[in-house]
């Protein structure tokens, strides 16, 4: 993950007509992504970031940009509906999660316990 920090992989927009662009902001804590897709026949061809926001939603920026990098779109629509499932700790395919986004699961299981105990006053 430290890897992706220092090393963001297809970060950097492209002055390309050819892309779609999307942005959003997390109002909330300011993380702002920018997006361009380059898709062709239902394939994205080419995904390009500029993430501006904390260390964990660079790094996923950099692996996810990677892991849909050249797939099919409903194959990419299925793979986030699965990495969705497993944060939100409902049914989902282990195997067709990415070995890097594997992580994120005991991230998740383990920000909820220490919740848990914040909000009991045991922390």
């Amino acid at each position: 993950m430290i890897y992706h920090l220092n090393n963001p992989q297809n970060q950097g927009l492209l002055d390309d007509p050819n892309y779609s662009y999307f942005r959003y902001q997390n109002n909330y804590c300011g993380d702002a992504i920018e997006l361009q897709l380059y898709i062709i026949n239902h394939e994205l061809q080419n995904i390009r970031h500029n993430t501006q926001a904390c260390a964990i939603c660079c790094i996923s920026a950099s692996i996810m940009s990677i892991i849909v990098k050249q797939q099919k779109i409903k194959n990419i629509l299925f793979k986030i509906k699965n990495f969705l499932s497993m944060l939100n700790q409902q049914k989902f395919d282990f195997n067709e999660i990415n070995e890097e986004l594997q992580i994120f699961k005991f991230f998740v299981i383990i920000l909820e316990k220490l919740l848990v105990l914040v909000y009991l006053g045991k922390l």
